[in-house]
């Protein structure tokens, strides 16, 4: 499906727009969709036009295959050029390639191991605890906010020692704003949202500078110090300034969290069988479970995954053809931008059958998703020292965690309400703000 030849082969089907803005409007307005309605329209491989640059957008397992070859596809110079900025620059992992990439991701992973995800197990199930018992004292809420308050205050604590106060208060409301202007069009006027993200991103970055100044002069347990102190292969450490931009980076990575929080819970609400036998599959795990134990619980794991494949978190990651390479019969020319869609190819049909039914069983005997080896792309694809996100491990045990305390210990009812997900918002989270009303179950 996938070669470097060139010859007799055409640009792939699509268009591209207006003059200047290319289809940037229909984009930004939702992206999930537009990915997925042009998907159907031209297929696998499509072209588009963004923001000025000529884009192909891969969907299938093949194709996303072809984006991960850092022969075919870089990362350097490929974010439109308002995503990097919000991202906080071009020295960002997310826009390092080759050794640059390597020596970086070294010193975020020490930050996201096994062995740190662990240690970090009594604060995140301390967060997750408080919060729904807070939630079942306050009648309606609105469950999204809170949501998104549950996920940075845990991040806060389990990544810098940051407890709840009103400065992790204005960092949730930073890390707000920048998501938001993901999505928002690049106009650098005063008012407009993204010039608001830009302006929350350099507050932020202000406030890691300092987190990390203290982490080098005082003695701290959590990840900033894991990946401050952590040796290279080349044998050196992280600098001041990339840390701050990377522990932004893991904080805008780990806002987007709430968004699979919040579908977990829309998944679960009519889904009485899922519910109960999720509820009978962790009634054996401890009161303080382990990462290990959460991990090693088959079903929680597999509902887990369904929800990964299924919620709407990030429509594309974006990169830069190195060379011309061909992906479904069609040429993608160098220096083109590609974009792969991991939520589109988590839907394709070939792949997960009724790929819109919530199906954990999926993730078992099935093993849908072992039909390829980038069959399923939830947080990006590839081998774990590419650029597959490094959190991926911390989302399913966070998610793990949140899932078991949801069905073991609580009932929930949803008001009348717009639970269709707002696909201009990254993530794309219930546009009714997911109101509810949480009860302790009745034993």
């Amino acid at each position: 499906m996938t070669t470097t030849a060139s010859t007799g082969t055409t640009i792939p089907p699509g268009s591209a727009g207006l003059p200047g803005l290319g289809e940037t409007l229909a984009f930004a307005k939702d992206p999930f969709a537009f990915v997925q309605q042009r998907r159907a329209r031209y297929g696998r491989v499509f072209r588009t036009s963004l923001l000025g640059r000529m884009t192909a957008v891969l969907v299938g397992p093949e194709p996303l295959q072809a984006f991960y070859d850092p022969e075919n596809v870089v990362r350097e110079g490929a974010n439109p050029a308002n995503i990097q900025t919000l991202f906080g620059g071009t020295t960002v992992i997310n826009a390092l390639d080759g050794a640059p990439h390597a020596l970086r991701k070294a010193s975020v992973s020490a930050a996201l191991s096994r062995d740190a995800i662990e240690s970090y197990l009594p604060a995140m199930t301390r967060f997750v605890d408080a919060a729904f018992a807070r939630w079942a004292g306050a009648g309606e809420i609105g469950w999204n906010d809170e949501l998104k308050r549950l996920a940075l205050e845990t991040l806060g604590t389990v990544f810098a020692s940051v407890e709840p106060s009103p400065e992790l208060d204005e960092l949730v409301k930073r890390c707000e704003r920048v998501a938001t202007a993901f999505t928002a069009l690049p106009i650098p006027l005063p008012g407009t949202a993204y010039t608001s993200g830009v302006r929350a991103k350099d507050e932020a970055l202000a406030y890691y500078r300092d987190l990390v100044r203290a982490h080098r002069l005082g003695s701290y347990d959590d990840g900033l110090s894991r990946m401050l102190s952590a040796r290279r292969p080349d044998g050196t450490t992280i600098t001041d300034d990339d840390a701050a931009g990377e522990l932004h980076h893991l904080f805008i990575a780990g806002f987007i969290v709430f968004g699979q929080f919040a579908a977990t819970i829309l998944y679960l609400t009519d889904r009485s069988g899922v519910r109960d036998r999720l509820e009978i599959e962790t009634s054996t795990l401890s009161d303080a479970p382990t990462a290990a134990e959460l991990g090693a619980n088959p079903y929680l794991m597999h509902v887990v995954d369904e929800v990964r494949r299924l919620a709407p978190i990030v429509p594309v990651i974006f990169g830069k053809a190195r060379r011309a390479f061909v992906v479904d019969g069609f040429e993608i020319p160098a220096g083109w931008g590609v974009a792969a869609a991991p939520w589109a190819n988590d839907r394709e049909a070939t792949t997960f059958p009724d790929p819109e039914r919530f199906d954990p069983d999926r993730f078992g005997e099935r093993a849908e998703q072992a039909s390829h080896p980038y069959a399923y792309t939830p947080q990006g694809g590839g081998p774990p020292e590419g650029h597959r996100c490094p959190g991926f491990d911390l989302t399913g045990i966070f998610m793990a965690l949140f899932a078991a305390r949801l069905v073991r210990g609580y009932e929930w009812t949803l008001p009348e309400q717009d639970l269709t997900p707002n696909g201009g918002l990254v993530p794309a989270v219930p546009r009714g703000g997911l109101r509810a009303v949480v009860r302790p179950r009745e034993r």
